[in-house]
């Protein structure tokens, strides 16, 4: 039996297999909800994901821009169902850490895509009951 590629977890801070991000029938696992995309190849024992708790890379020069301006631009990016593109930055959350996110609204405000989701879920509950 092959044995499932290893992948580094941000949020148990160790590897793991690879089916722990993807979730397993046979293991009673769900997938991951951090989970944004995975590569598996098991012929060449190579698994890689994408993750929302991961820390983007960044170089001493743009961890300095990002202290002083609040926000680092890392290029205009086109999600699927989007006619044109916008420009994504990395902003700091006090509650999630550094994210990915564009603007928003007429005012262009930058909020973390994860405290969004959050407060939706909130709603979501709050209009079940």
């Amino acid at each position: 039996m092959v044995e499932a590629p290893d992948v580094y977890c941000p949020k148990e801070k160790r590897k793991v297999p690879i089916w722990w991000c993807l979730g397993s029938y046979t293991q009673g696992r769900n997938p991951c909800p951090e989970l944004l995309e995975a590569t598996v190849k098991i012929a060449e024992d190579y698994a890689e994901v994408k993750c929302k708790a991961q820390k983007p890379k960044m170089n001493l020069w743009q961890r300095l821009i990002l202290r002083l301006t609040d926000r680092l631009y890392i290029g205009h990016k086109t999600h699927e169902g989007w006619k044109g593109s916008l420009p994504h930055y990395i902003i700091e959350c006090p509650v999630h850490g550094m994210v990915e996110t564009y603007p928003h609204g007429y005012e262009g405000r930058l909020e973390c895509p994860r405290c969004q989701e959050e407060e939706n879920e909130k709603i979501d509950s709050r209009a079940e009951d």
